[in-house]
C-alpha cells in the first residue's frame, strides 16, 4: 500500500455507539500533603502519577496542574487529579475521577466556552472498547465519551487544529498495531468517528504543529522511521524525515518564525537533533549534543524569556539543560538534581507566576508517599523548593482598572480601555489559556487616568493569532491588577 496516497481506515474494529455515559464513580477527595514544614515543593497525591499537564483552569492567572494515573493494584484505581493554583504557587487537590485505563492526559479548549477542557481515556474491559473522555469546565461530573472502536491500547493522545475550523481535533496513535487518527471537532463539543491511518512505524511519540505554515496543524511522529504527514485540505500528504528516532518535538529554535523539527536517537549513547524548516518540506539537519549515557524526556522550554527555547532531557532522576544561545547552537548541560528518585516524567510551567517556568516532577510509585516535587525558577538559572513570588505593592492608590476590550469578541481589531489612578508602571499583555505570552502590547509608565490601545490580533513576530479565546492581563509594578477574557473569532 502506498502511505502517501492511501489513508482509508484499515484497521477492523467494532463499531459501538459515538458516545457513552459510563457508570464510573468520582472518588472522595484524597490526601494532599506537604512534607515538611512550609515547603510548597512536595506533594502527596493518587498512586501512579504517571502523566502531567498544566493551564489556567479556572481562569484566575495562575497556572493549574491536572496529573494522569495508570492503574494501581494496591488501591484499584486510575484517573485523573486537578489541582488548583491558590495563588503564588500554594496548590490544593481539587478532585479527582476514576477513569480505567493508562492515562496520558491533555488540555485543549474545544469549543465556545473559555475554559479549557482535560482529555483522557476509558477502557471498557467488559465490552472491549476504549473511549476518549472529555471533561467539562474541570467537573468530574461533567463527562462525555467518545468511542475510539477499538481495544488495541491507544498509547497516545494529542490534539491540534488538523482541518484548518479553528477548533481543535483530537489526535491518537497506537504502538502496535501501528496507526495514528484523528476524531474531528465540530466546533460544539463533539466529535467524528476516529479516522485511522496506518504507519509502518512502531511509534514512539507523537507531536502536533504547523509545521508548513498554511494554518493546518500537521502529525509528527518517530520510531522505527521519523515522519511528518502534512495537512492539507484534500488531505495528508506523507514526508520520510529520518531513521529510527524515539523522541520528537517541533518549536521555533532559531526563532526566525518556521518551526523546527527537533529528536533524538539512540540508547546507550543518545543524540540530540534538530532538523531546521528550510521551507516546504526542506529541511537542514544540525547535530546539537551527544549525551553519554541513555537518556529521554525530551522538552523545549524557554528557560530564560528570550524567545530561544531550551532543550531539557532526562537521565538517571537528572534534569538537564542545553542552554540555546542562538544561530542553533547549544551551551553544555546543567544539571538539576531534585532529590526526587524514580521520577518518570516532568512538564514546564510557571507555577508561582513570576514570569519564569518552572519544573514540575511526577513519578509513578506505590506508596502514599511524595509523587509530586515542583521546583521554583528563580530567573538566574537556580531551582529552589519554594515558591518566587513578588511582594505586591502598598500602594492603595491603584485599586481597580477597568479593564476591557471593545467590541469583544472581535475579527480585526479591538480596543482596550483601562484606568490608572497615578502615573505608574504599566503593562499589559495577551496570554493563551496555556499561559503563554502571545502579545505584548505596553511596557513602560502610563499617565494616571483612562488609557486605550488598539489589538490586531497579531502575536509578538506580527503573525495573525488563531481564532479562540485569550487573556487580557494588566499588570502595574509588576503585580497583576486585572484579567479578563478576550475572544477572536
Amino acid at each position: 500500500m502506498n502511505r502517501k496516497n492511501s489513508f482509508n481506515l484499515l484497521l477492523r474494529c467494532k463499531l459501538r455507539s459515538k458516545a457513552i455515559r459510563s457508570s464510573l464513580f468520582v472518588i472522595p477527595m484524597l490526601l494532599l500533603a506537604f512534607t515538611t514544614g512550609d515547603s510548597k515543593s512536595e506533594y502527596i497525591l493518587p498512586l501512579y502519577a504517571s502523566s502531567v499537564c498544566t493551564v489556567d483552569l479556572d481562569l484566575d492567572n495562575d497556572i493549574d496542574i491536572v496529573v494522569g494515573h495508570n492503574y494501581s493494584v494496591i488501591n484499584q484505581w486510575s484517573g485523573v487529579s486537578i489541582m488548583l493554583n491558590e495563588g503564588n504557587g500554594y496548590l490544593d487537590l481539587f478532585d479527582s475521577v476514576f477513569l480505567f485505563g493508562g492515562q496520558r492526559v491533555q488540555l485543549a479548549n474545544l469549543n465556545s466556552n473559555p475554559l479549557v477542557e482535560i482529555i483522557a481515556k476509558y477502557e471498557d474491559n467488559e465490552n472491549e472498547m476504549e473511549y476518549i473522555s472529555i471533561i467539562y469546565d474541570f467537573n468530574v461530573n461533567n463527562i462525555s465519551y467518545f468511542t475510539l472502536n477499538t481495544y488495541v491500547g491507544i498509547d497516545i493522545i494529542n490534539k491540534g487544529d488538523i482541518n484548518g475550523d479553528s477548533f481543535m481535533d483530537i489526535v491518537v496513535a497506537s504502538s502496535y498495531p501501528m496507526f495514528w487518527g484523528v476524531l474531528y471537532n465540530n466546533g460544539t463539543g463533539n466529535f467524528s468517528e476516529p479516522v485511522y491511518h496506518i504507519t509502518e512505524t512502531n511509534i514512539n511519540d507523537l507531536t502536533v504543529s504547523d509545521i508548513d505554515d498554511n494554518g493546518h496543524d500537521d502529525i509528527a511522529l518517530c520510531g522505527t522511521d521519523t515522519e511528518i504527514y502534512y495537512s492539507f485540505e484534500t488531505g495528508f500528504e506523507y514526508y520520510l524525515l529520518s531513521g529510527i528516532e524515539h523522541d520528537i518535538e517541533t518549536a521555533d529554535m532559531d526563532n526566525d518564525g518556521d518551526i523546527d523539527v527537533i529528536t533524538v536517537w539512540g540508547a546507550g549513547v543518545t543524540t540530540y537533533l534538530i532538523y531546521e524548516n528550510l521551507g516546504y518540506q526542506n529541511f537542514q539537519l544540525h547535530t546539537i549534543y551527544t549525551f553519554q549515557g541513555s537518556s529521554g524526556g525530551l522538552r523545549v522550554p524557554d528557560l530564560n524569556n528570550d524567545s530561544l527555547p531550551e532543550i531539557t532531557f532526562t537521565s538517571g532522576y537528572k534534569y538537564f539543560i542545553l542552554n540555546n544561545v542562538g544561530n542553533l547552537e547549544f551551551s553544555e548541560p546543567d544539571t538539576i538534581l531534585p532529590d526526587f528518585s524514580s521520577s518518570t516524567t516532568y512538564e514546564w510551567a510557571d507555577v508561582d507566576n513570576n514570569n519564569y517556568l518552572d519544573i514540575i516532577i511526577i513519578r509513578q510509585w506505590n506508596e502514599y508517599i511524595p509523587n509530586l516535587k515542583i521546583l521554583f525558577n528563580d530567573g538566574n538559572g537556580n531551582f529552589v523548593e519554594n515558591p518566587i513570588t513578588q511582594v505586591k505593592t502598598p500602594n492603595s492608590k491603584i485599586q481597580s482598572s477597568n479593564l476591557g476590550g471593545y467590541p469583544n469578541p472581535f475579527t480585526d481589531e479591538t480596543t482596550i480601555e483601562f484606568y490608572l489612578e497615578e502615573k505608574t508602571y504599566a503593562e499589559i499583555s495577551i496570554y493563551d489559556l496555556s499561559g503563554k505570552e502571545v502579545k505584548n502590547l505596553i511596557h513602560n509608565n502610563t499617565k494616571g487616568g483612562s488609557n486605550t490601545i488598539k489589538w490586531d490580533g497579531l502575536d509578538n513576530g506580527g503573525k495573525p493569532c488563531k481564532p479562540g479565546p485569550y487573556l487580557l492581563t494588566l499588570k502595574v509594578n509588576g503585580n497583576v491588577l486585572q484579567t479578563i477574557k478576550i475572544i477572536k473569532y
